[in-house]
């Protein structure tokens, strides 16, 4: 026969595969969701939407019925996000200012759009043949000759504000009864599986 001990530690270990389950159901789902509301058009964040999920051990403190809670609790979590350097600011919002030289050069033409400019470097490393034309009205310009015609490459910009585009907390808060309904259909099969 065993013990109460056992058995208790059987449950919870059940109990912790069903949850662990449940969150990766729930992580691919918002993931799903969150690439759906991504209104970036060249896929880089949409296809870095990403989940974990994962158990760790946090302390507790408090009092419960006079008990004070100092034992570490584990506790499982799905997390969801990307690594893209403008992801956050897709999500949030902000302004963006230059971390070098006065202006922030705006790619309007597709080589421009394409080019790999190196961090720190300049836009003449990969343009060398780049001309400034300064407007009365209007950001400058920085434009490529071609003989008596040119292609408008960059608008030069004090600061730029982007507007907030969320795609991660939507598919979180827009879901929130799928979500529920996933954890609650854990919740009966593992009943069901505890009988």
């Amino acid at each position: 026969m065993r013990n109460s001990n056992s058995i208790k530690a059987a449950y919870l270990k059940k109990l912790d595969d069903r949850i662990e389950k449940a969150l990766t159901v729930v992580g691919a789902h918002v993931v799903g969701k969150a690439v759906n509301y991504c209104s970036v058009q060249t896929g880089n964040l949409s296809h870095s939407i990403n989940y974990v999920t994962s158990k760790y051990s946090g302390g507790v403190s408090g009092q419960t019925s006079g008990t004070s809670l100092k034992k570490p609790v584990f506790t499982r979590t799905v997390k969801i996000g990307t690594n893209v350097v403008y992801a956050a600011i897709q999500e949030f919002g902000g302004t963006i200012r230059p971390n070098y030289g006065k202006s922030l050069a705006v790619p309007i033409h597709p080589d421009a759009k394409a080019a790999i400019i190196p961090k720190g470097g300049s836009i003449r490393s990969v343009f060398p043949d780049l001309v400034l034309i300064k407007r009365k009205s209007g950001a400058p310009l920085l434009v490529r000759m071609k003989g008596k015609q040119f292609d408008i490459m960059y608008v030069l910009m004090k600061s730029v504000t982007i507007p907030a585009h969320p795609y991660l907390r939507p598919a979180v808060y827009n879901h929130k009864d799928d979500i529920g309904k996933i954890f609650a259909q854990a919740m009966k099969d593992y009943d069901v599986s505890m009988k």
